[in-house]
């Protein structure tokens, strides 16, 4: 971004910057910062950061999260028929999580909570990101010998929409103990899984409670196995709520459509540029 900014210096062309998480060293953006038109962010945190802490005028931020294709996780098939193009258990209650299974993203609960849950549950991790991480988690499940853990590895995009479609019951890590989980993040799943219509778990930070909520989603508290596992309890014993909490998440992510963010940058470029 500082290269950028100089040649837009240069030759006096608007430049915009989407920034996702406050750089480690953020002296050499400041000082150009007055060649840029205007900030994109996808948490409010970071946005009321730059502006206060930095003097950015707040008016020079936007703040949009990321969002989803709505139109690819609308899939008309059954969960029967799902678990059946997966080779899923139809006779488990399915609790899944999708994405990288790097430390800052809470994933080690999963490994807490697994021998406690009840026998009919299948905890799946449909696992991303890098093959490091996985085989770490991997190694310590074998030792741990979690059997009702499953993890597989790389699912292609394409088929996360089936994944999200067998599941019962969506799980969103985050952790309090991470300044990116708890401030920066706005994970991709998230609006997957509020575009799929299923009941959605996710930590009680701040960084997911800008888009979620008490009508649309369950919460347990950061690095709380127990809390993990009451929650689990509590929605399958009453997952009438759970499904009524999935429609509202689904009503609610009509706004976080990729045409809807496009639509809004686009504007507040514009604006910037008259």
């Amino acid at each position: 971004m500082p290269a950028l900014s100089f040649f837009a210096g240069i030759f006096k062309k608007p430049l915009f910057w989407e920034t996702h998480i406050m750089p480690n060293n953020f002296n050499p953006y400041q000082q150009r910062l007055k060649n840029v038109s205007g900030l994109i962010t996808v948490t409010e945190y970071y946005k009321k950061e730059l502006s206060e802490k930095y003097n950015i005028s707040a008016d020079k931020i936007l703040n949009y999260p990321d969002g989803v294709d709505l139109e690819k996780f609308d899939i008309q098939i059954s969960q029967t028929e799902a678990r059946k193009q997966l080779n899923l258990p139809l006779d488990k209650k399915i609790v899944l999580y999708t994405g990288s299974l790097i430390s800052w993203k809470g994933v080690d609960i999963f490994l807490n909570i697994a021998d406690f849950l009840p026998d009919d549950i299948l905890l799946v991790l449909a696992a991303g990101g890098e093959i490091e991480d996985i085989e770490k988690f991997e190694l310590l499940s074998k030792k741990l010998k979690k059997n009702n853990l499953l993890i597989l590895r790389h699912r292609p995009h394409h088929e996360i929409p089936y994944y999200l479609q067998a599941a019962d019951l969506l799980v969103l890590t985050g952790t309090a103990k991470s300044q990116i989980s708890m401030h920066y993040t706005s994970p991709l799943k998230l609006f997957e899984y509020m575009a799929s219509n299923r009941p959605i778990l996710a930590t009680d930070i701040l960084s997911f409670r800008e888009i979620l909520n008490d009508s649309n989603s369950f919460f347990y508290k950061s690095d709380d196995s127990e809390a993990f596992i009451r929650q689990v309890n509590f929605i399958f014993d009453n997952y009438r709520e759970a499904e009524e909490k999935a429609k509202k998440a689904l009503e609610d992510v009509q706004q976080f459509s990729w045409q809807k963010r496009a639509e809004k940058i686009l504007e507040f470029m514009s604006l910037k540029i008259l």
